[in-house]
């Protein structure tokens, strides 16, 4: 993909462009694409409509953080997100408690599950569009003790499926199949394509984009 949109940030027609979070792991992977932007958190209250599927909830999610921040902002091009992890056809969300914590946790031992991440992209009124990606996790066959000693840093807590994978999180992971900016929690070469398709500028070429810890490219998966 060549970054080659027909209009740059002093010539949009967007006062500002913000991201609807509050995530700083959102924040950091955003500031890769090399652009200004603000971020402005929605607030939003989740409610997960049972009656849709995982992705339909994730992009719904998406969606509606975005339209939050919108009307507060209506000028802006904004620039919402949501990531939910599904364990055979069920979501979890982000643990209320160290026992729901220990319970995710052993639920995914030596499973895979689904991180799936949408992106959606608002412009007032005139415009919104969205997208998903989804990444498959191959947790490891870990002991109750390794769960535990996790759990007692802290870092589950305020992490869909109760887990990091940019963090301690990762020596729970045996392997991913997919984007790993995904699971961090924004796939950035979706991103990067949404904003093209808005007429941003992008200050970094998207080989650069999504690079694994280890240097290597991240693969997407759509």
């Amino acid at each position: 993909m060549e970054f080659s949109p027909r209009t740059d940030l002093e010539t949009n027609t967007y006062q500002k462009i913000v991201l609807a979070s509050a995530s700083p792991r959102r924040r950091r992977l955003f500031k890769k694409l090399q652009i200004p932007f603000t971020v402005m958190p929605s607030q939003l209250q989740e409610t997960i409509d049972t009656s849709l599927s995982p992705l339909r909830v994730a992009k719904s999610l998406a969606i509606e953080k975005a339209h939050v921040v919108t009307k507060r902002a209506p000028h802006s091009l904004v620039v919402g997100a949501d990531t939910i992890v599904v364990v055979g056809g069920d979501i979890l969300g982000k643990p209320d408690c160290s026992a729901h914590a220990r319970n995710m946790l052993v639920r995914m031992r030596s499973k895979v599950h689904q991180v799936i991440t949408a992106v959606a992209l608002v412009a007032g009124a005139q415009r919104t569009e969205v997208r998903a990606v989804i990444t498959h996790v191959q947790m490891r066959d870990y002991g109750g003790h390794e769960i535990d000693n996790y759990i007692s840093t802290g870092e589950p807590m305020d992490k869909a499926g109760s887990y990091a994978i940019q963090g301690l999180g990762r020596l729970l992971v045996e392997q991913t199949t997919g984007c790993h900016n995904n699971v961090v929690g924004l796939p950035l070469c979706e991103l990067a394509t949404l904003l093209v398709n808005f007429d941003v500028r992008l200050g970094n070429r998207s080989e650069r984009l999504c690079m694994l810890p280890s240097g290597d490219q991240c693969p997407r998966t759509v």
